[in-house]
């Protein structure tokens, strides 16, 4: 006489088997990936509050929305809120300061960033990554004074500066020409001086 088999031990074996491909589902498929949208800015930056400030937002899902929030001890003010239509892996952003006049009332200012993806991790709500930045006011333009120089240059000849740079957030230092050409400074002597040669190429009409 052949013996039946379980019912009920067979139906939850069913449903292990079920709840075993569903959670490797969740753990394997794009739709639910886990790897929240990375914000290329740094910690801390210097912003002159004029010029747009370049933020860049990377998903391989595709970012969903961006917000930016300025924050202090007092409260919040939101900057920018923004949801895409069409989720893109790469968003560029060009964010810009709020004219309302308080930005000389404050060297340092805080914004706070929050971007999330498409991804339907964490009950269809998606992946969001924060990060708050630390943004020191700099509206002051780098003292430069020229110490010595060539007399003269000529087409298809070359000449050297010797000049004095200052600035406490200096960042970089170049010549650059009318054309947009630039020569790259070395520190010369002793700190904030620095020289350059520069050359004046023959197929260029002017310098």
């Amino acid at each position: 006489m052949r013996r039946r088999g379980n019912p009920n031990l067979i139906f939850f074996g069913v449903i292990i088997l079920l709840l075993v491909a569903a959670i490797a589902f969740l753990f394997t498929s794009k739709t639910f990936e886990r790897e929240a949208p990375k914000i290329a800015i740094s910690d801390q930056i210097y912003w002159n509050l004029t010029s747009p400030l370049p933020i860049k937002i990377t998903d391989e899902g595709g970012v969903k929305s961006v917000k930016i929030s300025l924050v202090d001890e007092k409260g919040s003010v939101n900057l920018l809120t923004q949801k895409f239509e069409a989720p893109s892996e790469i968003v560029d952003l060009n964010l810009t300061f709020p004219k309302t006049g308080f930005g000389a009332q404050k060297d340092i200012y805080n914004i706070v960033i929050e971007a999330t993806d498409t991804s339907k991790w964490g009950f269809f709500l998606g992946n969001t990554q924060k990060k708050e930045v630390k943004i020191t006011v700099d509206n002051k333009k780098p003292d430069v004074n020229i110490l010595n120089h060539s007399y003269a240059i000529t087409k298809g000849g070359s000449a050297t500066v010797v000049f004095k740079a200052t600035d406490e957030m200096l960042k970089e230092v170049y010549i650059e020409t009318n054309y947009g050409k630039k020569f790259v400074s070395s520190k010369f002597v002793k700190d904030g001086y620095y020289a350059s040669l520069v050359a004046w190429p023959a197929q260029q009409g002017s310098f």
